[in-house]
């Protein structure tokens, strides 16, 4: 296997289904008993992946179809300079396609989770931690928890957007340019936009590419 791999810690589980292209995989491994499995994706890249797991008992799974523009993708799951992650999972469904994503998420027993067929602009921050705790005064309680990130089917994630903790988007969402997305949106085929991000048309889908739009016909 061609894929740039430390693994610093024991009983991991790595397999990378297809091996072409794969030395464009670096992935580096704090922690045991983690499994990774990258699916046949590597067929479609222009771009590198970057896995730093810091994390035990915990999943990253990559299904196939990947594409991966000149910008890359990063995944980060745990922080060195804290306790390792652990039980947590990144998943990444079929066909996504990234001009450069970064997936970030720190904390134990957290899920990120990106549907099938979604499309990633460049610029883009998934961030399912705070990296730091906040507390109510008076109680003491820490009141900024994460938990899951889900991006569902379908979605189009604008250039520069972020996608914030505990965001739930459904299918078919489309993400502006530089939206920082603070909550869930609880409707299907929306496009939202601004900061914080908002509902700024309903009932809309999108696809790829479409020769009467680049046409631009007057």
């Amino acid at each position: 296997m061609s894929a740039n791999i430390r693994d610093f810690g024991h009983n991991n589980s790595v397999l990378i289904e297809n091996e072409k292209n794969s030395d464009l995989v670096y992935l580096t491994i704090h922690g045991d008993n983690n499994r990774i499995i990258i699916k046949n994706s590597v067929l479609r890249w222009d771009g590198k992946l970057n896995i730093q797991l810091n994390a035990e008992n915990s999943e990253l799974y990559i299904d196939e179809g990947l594409y991966v523009g000149s910008f890359g993708l990063v995944v980060c799951l745990g922080n060195r300079v804290y306790k390792a992650a652990s039980n947590s999972c990144i998943s990444i469904g079929r066909n996504l396609s990234v001009g450069g994503l970064q997936i970030i998420s720190y904390n134990s027993n957290t899920r990120v989770k990106i549907g099938n067929d979604v499309m990633v602009a460049w610029g883009v921050m998934i961030y399912n931690t705070d990296a730091h705790p906040i507390y109510d005064i008076e109680t003491e309680e820490i009141i900024n928890s994460p938990h899951e990130i889900s991006i569902a089917n379908n979605c189009w994630l604008g250039a520069d957007s972020k996608i914030l903790k505990n965001v739930k988007l459904l299918e078919g969402t489309i993400v502006g340019m530089g939206a920082i997305v603070t909550k869930s949106f609880h409707q299907s085929n929306v496009a939202i936009a601004g900061n914080p991000a908002r509902i700024v048309r309903e009932n809309v889908k999108w696809k790829a590419y479409d020769a009467k739009y680049i046409e631009n016909e007057l």
